[in-house]
């Protein structure tokens, strides 16, 4: 008799809120997937737009979960929830406005199946699509395997896509979203490389749309959150020492940063000049930066000439373009 390996369970986390326009799509990626041993978890975050009806439509397929909550709640919780009531051996995320590539996980699971146990998770990178002009482009992030935390941390673009994911349940148990917080997103993958090495897989396997509406646009709603779980991850008991500078210097770049989109977005001198500050006092070498010297002084400027400088700056991209 020949003996076929048992394929694991893999359980999608589908986080639904106020994408009624597109769950229909992310929830069909999940039915169309190639690899066959999966259960859908839909997580109905107490939408306004009439998303619990879409989600219905789905009641009848004994794959699919439905978890429907009265109030919209933390994201983390929310996640956490859908953690809990998980039973594969492997998880996988989804958000209502993207979707998978018909062999996200069972390329995924392939690779996990064949890995060391020290290894938690597999990623990808991601296809993007504007919604507006179908521009589709592929995100460069972090293509480091192995024990990837000081690669994370010194990354200087893309976290690893929340959704491009595979990981082991094992992981999450032991690695919580922080339930106070509103939104961890891809940060959770610095706790889950404390302990778990990672393998990167080079095929784009999901489509993220990028709209007006995305979360993750919201630089002022991710700026706290972010910063906090750096500074819990540097306070583990876990977090080796010396990448001590490393977690230092990736607060400032991402205080810098969102100093700059105060510039550049709100065209907010006062808070932006707050955050630059904040930059060099998290690493003091940025001081020397070109970009922290010019956005310092730029901030000084009235509301009114910060925003004819940034429309010149519009205007002139525009044309070199």
């Amino acid at each position: 008799m020949t003996y076929i390996e048992p394929t694991p369970l893999v359980s999608v986390i589908l986080l639904s809120y106020n994408y009624r326009e597109y769950l229909a799509s992310a929830i069909d990626s999940v039915l169309s997937q190639t690899y066959a041993n999966w259960e859908l978890i839909i997580l109905e975050n107490g939408s306004t737009d009439g998303s619990q009806e879409i989600v219905s439509r789905y009641a009848g397929d004994a794959r699919v979960r439905l978890i429907f909550l009265e109030d919209n709640i933390y994201p983390t919780r929310c996640l956490n929830r859908g953690i809990r009531a998980a039973k594969g051996e492997y998880i996988s995320f989804l958000l209502a406005d993207d979707y998978y590539l018909p062999e996200k996980l069972e390329r995924q699971v392939e690779v996990l199946k064949a890995l060391p146990e020290d290894y938690g998770v597999v990623y990808s990178p991601g296809r993007r699509v504007d919604v507006e002009t179908k521009t589709e482009w592929v995100t460069i992030g972090v293509q480091s395997s192995g024990t990837i935390l000081k690669a994370l941390l010194n990354y200087q673009r893309n976290f690893i896509d929340f959704i491009t994911v595979l990981v082991k349940r094992e992981c999450l148990e032991r690695y919580r979203f922080h339930e106070d917080i509103f939104f961890q997103g891809e940060v959770i993958f610095f706790h889950i490389a404390l302990r778990y090495k990672f393998s990167y897989l080079a095929e784009p396997l999901v489509m993220m749309r990028d709209h007006q509406r995305n979360m993750g646009k919201d630089f002022n709603l991710n700026m706290a959150p972010t910063l906090t779980v750096l500074d819990r991850l540097g306070q583990a008991a876990e977090f080796p020492s010396e990448l001590s500078g490393d977690l230092s210097r990736l607060k400032s770049r991402l205080l810098m940063s969102y100093g700059w989109q105060s510039l550049r977005i709100d065209s907010n001198g006062p808070v932006a000049r707050k955050r630059i500050g904040l930059a060099v006092v998290a690493h003091w070498r940025q001081l020397f930066e070109p970009r922290v010297l010019i956005g310092w002084c730029l901030s000084w400027l009235p509301h009114p000439g910060l925003r004819w400088v940034n429309g010149l700056n519009d205007t002139v991209r525009k044309r070199l373009h």
